[in-house]
């Protein structure tokens, strides 16, 4: 590790996770070491128990045994977009916790962050809805890209509406984690991203022709579910990651290495096809809406002023503002 980063073993999840991949690949190797034996035998069990367990069922010990390891990807560091009192732009439906993006996240998976969440907005959930404090709005220093996402929302609908055996599930989960460690895991480009895109959109085919009508209306197999937005989630990080064109964190993109700065602190927000928010819209900085954009009356007003989800069109990718779900070529429209 000190030929990679200058802190060693305690460099960032994503330079760490990079190395060891590339030394697996150096090597032709589908692994690497970790030596834990310089380090007392007893305070490793005792601190890592779960671990120690794990390993003693494949015959390794953790203190005395070389582990062969190899990098995870950690593919979204977003989640459900919500203020700061765990709303989001469903009423009634709150987030809290990893699944939610409430802008405390790094760009990088950190032990530290589902504390936080549960800690912080977890009480400050339960203060709201409590009634305990007023639910007003906070100026905030938080920034978000609107991606409208033009991906017609029957295709769930379709794909809902019928049903495989549970080979097949298992089956399809399968591929769809194959394609994203392939194409969208530490490393990737343009040309890859693309072909992840292409081959999920084939799967989803393959689903509707291999699926057969669902008999029980009322009922949806859980794992059925799981797969469906298993399906959904790669698609909309795959789109974000063409999206992202610059490296930071664990999205690390080698046709554009290095930082975009002036896309620091910036989130991207998508809106589905079918929401209020129409091709070109987008609401500025401070909930102002410009000449040509319209919001329909309701739409919810998050901290900060700004309508949606937050949406906020941001000028600094002015010609990458919209993309199509599904598609094997980027589609864009310039705003």
């Amino acid at each position: 590790m000190p030929r990679y980063h200058a802190m060693g073993e305690l460099a960032p999840r994503d330079v760490v996770a990079r190395s060891i991949l590339s030394e697996m690949l150096s090597e032709g190797t589908d692994c690497q070491y970790l030596d834990l034996r310089h380090l007392p035998a007893e305070h490793m069990h005792e601190r890592f128990p779960t671990i120690s367990a794990i390993c003693r069922g494949y015959g390794l010990d953790l203190a005395s045994d070389l582990l062969p390891i190899a990098p995870a990807a950690h593919y979204c560091m977003g989640g459900v977009m919500t203020d700061t009192f765990g709303r989001t732009t469903l009423e009634g439906l709150y987030a809290v916790g990893e699944v939610a993006c409430t802008g405390v996240h790094g760009a990088n998976r950190l032990a530290s962050n589902s504390l936080l969440e549960g800690l912080v907005f977890g009480l400050r959930l339960a203060d709201g809805l409590a009634g305990t404090i007023a639910e007003q709005a906070i100026p905030s220093s938080r920034q978000a890209i609107t991606i409208p996402v033009f991906d017609n929302l029957s295709r769930e609908e379709s794909l809902l509406s019928i049903e495989l055996d549970q080979e097949n599930i298992l089956r399809m989960q399968r591929e769809i984690r194959q394609v994203m460690w392939q194409y969208v895991s530490l490393q990737r480009d343009r040309q890859g991203l693309l072909e992840a895109r292409h081959q999920l959109h084939n799967l989803r085919h393959r689903m509707l022709a291999n699926g057969t009508a669902r008999q029980n209306k009322q009922h949806i197999a859980v794992a059925w579910l799981e797969t469906v937005n298993m399906l959904k989630v790669a698609e909309l990080v795959i789109v974000a990651s063409l999206q992202r064109r610059e490296s930071r964190g664990s999205h690390w993109r080698l046709d554009y290495p290095t930082f975009d700065d002036t896309l620091a602190g910036c989130h991207f927000a998508f809106v589905p096809q079918g929401s209020s928010l129409t091709e070109g819209e987008h609401v500025t900085e401070g909930g102002a809406i410009t000449v040509s954009d319209r919001v329909t009356e309701g739409d919810w007003v998050p901290e900060g002023g700004r309508k949606g989800a937050p949406l906020l069109y941001y000028e600094g990718n002015a010609d990458t503002t919209q993309c199509m779900v599904g598609q094997q070529e980027e589609v864009i429209f310039h705003a």
